[in-house]
């Protein structure tokens, strides 16, 4: 079975918290985001999110909206509560290796065409096939932190390639940049995620949040091309 389109074709994935360089990510977007599905998953604390949204970012996150740029939230691990609110969100991102229990609660609780996504890790295996994509860390070491073994792309292909039969598309995450797009998604990933390349230090998004994007049109142009 071939993988399903995801979502999206780029992740932004914020920290944990603290400050968000917005406007430079707002003119990486303006600049170089044409004719490219991006979307940005907020990871912050699910106890402190509506007040991170309301207070300190929500005139960022409405000018992302005016760009269609949609918004998922990170939640769980475990079953999805009933008082988690969906909206403004188009979706929800489930931590911890999700069961298909926990991406069954999620769709029950959600609006038609919610998107319910979730992060895994190795080993690789077949996913529930109810994802509308998987979410797999790290390919390569973080940037954004330390002390996570990278699974390199032999471990990104494995998990590709357990999903014949269940057509989860695959999308990577961990030390994101330029020159490594090609090779993710010559390894089979559906689309990349990135942290630090769009919301790092405003040196390095400026540098690396354009030259991500360019080098993920090129891949994906070049995958057109030799389908043709």
């Amino acid at each position: 079975m071939p993988a399903n389109a995801p979502p999206f074709e780029v992740l932004v994935v914020t920290g944990r918290g603290g400050d968000v360089p917005w406007e430079k990510f707002i003119k990486v977007l303006d600049d170089h985001g044409q004719n490219i599905e991006i979307t940005i998953l907020f990871r912050i604390d699910e106890g402190s999110l509506e007040p991170f949204l309301r207070r300190r970012h929500a005139r960022f996150v409405a000018a992302l909206a005016d760009r269609g740029v949609r918004a998922l939230r990170a939640i769980g691990p475990g079953p999805v509560r009933p008082q988690v609110a969906w909206a403004p969100f188009a979706g929800v991102h489930l931590r911890g290796d999700p069961t298909p229990d926990d991406l069954r609660s999620a769709r029950g609780l959600g609006p038609p065409g919610g998107i319910v996504g979730g992060a895994y890790h190795l080993p690789a295996r077949p996913l529930p096939p109810r994802l509308d994509y998987a979410l797999v860390a790290p390919v390569f070491a973080p940037r954004s932190s330390r002390g996570k073994r990278p699974m390199g792309l032999a471990g990104l292909r494995a998990f590709v390639a357990a999903q014949a039969q269940t057509g989860v598309p695959v999308v990577a995450l961990g030390g994101l940049r330029p020159d490594r797009v090609a090779a993710l998604r010559e390894a089979g990933a559906a689309a990349v995620a990135g942290i630090t390349c769009f919301l790092g230090p405003p040196e390095v998004v400026v540098q690396d949040g354009p030259a991500v994007l360019a080098a993920w049109r090129r891949a994906r142009e070049g995958a057109r091309d030799a389908a043709t």
